[in-house]
């Protein structure tokens, strides 16, 4: 059972750079759509880099959480928990919204997003 521990810091890690990478390409991204107004440009900026943000921190806070805590610690559990939550929220959402548009780092987002969030929940539940 101690490799569901590294699988969730493999893919913590892969999900933090895959955040960072999220918050570096919004320039080019946005780039792409010329036609849109002003405003709407900011929108789709600030909602790309919150995105990121908000992978590279739920992946770096179960690594975090992994390699300085015991895998027995009760709070441990329910913070890993809660992250597993919050990213399968997370994953769900960009399923629904995201998905349409058949970007590449979008569906691998989907895709390491869900397999982190179900990653965390067996380590819940197996430790």
């Amino acid at each position: 059972m101690i490799f569901i521990k590294y699988i969730v810091i493999v893919l913590g890690i892969i999900i933090t750079l895959l955040g960072l990478f999220h918050q570096i390409i919004v320039g080019g991204v946005v780039t792409r759509l010329l036609d849109s107004e002003e405003k709407d440009l900011r929108l789709y900026v600030m909602s790309w880099i919150s995105h990121g943000a908000y992978l590279s921190f739920g992946g770096i806070l179960g690594v975090i959480l992994l390699v300085f805590h015991s895998p027995f610690d009760a709070s441990l559990k329910t913070s890993i928990f809660i992250l597993g939550f919050g990213m399968l929220f997370f994953s769900i959402h960009i399923g629904v919204s995201a998905l349409k548009n058949q970007i590449m780092i979008i569906t691998l987002e989907f895709l390491f997003s869900l397999f982190y969030s179900l990653s965390l929940f067996a380590f819940y539940l197996f430790f």
